[in-house]
């Protein structure tokens, strides 16, 4: 082993007795957060029958609770019809007529 690899070994070691060490699997401000199942339960409760779409020969409709979703995260975070359609593997029409018409109500 030369003494070039020598120091480096040596320098990885240090850099992993330095690292701070992780306290939280999830930290306990993640744990607060206002909106949880249940909420978003009750929510899709009141407005699920008119999200609701019928299933055709062609295609199946996207349920209620993934309508729900999409509109959330897109009135949360404020992210591009281009980028959700990526998140949830839909197109950027089907996005924005599902955001448009959940906002409707």
């Amino acid at each position: 082993m030369s003494l070039i690899q020598i120091i480096a070994i040596c320098e990885a070691v240090e850099e992993d007795k330095n690292r701070k060490k992780k306290r939280f699997w999830v930290h306990p401000l993640n744990l607060k957060r206002p909106f949880f199942v249940k909420t978003f339960d009750e929510l899709l409760s009141l407005i699920s029958l008119s999200l609701y779409k019928k299933d055709t020969n062609c295609r199946r409709a996207v349920q209620p609770k993934e309508r729900l979703m999409i509109t959330l995260r897109y009135l949360a975070t404020g992210k591009s019809f281009s980028t959700l359609s990526e998140d949830f593997l839909m197109g950027k029409s089907t996005i924005s007529t599902i955001i448009s018409e959940t906002t409707a109500y």
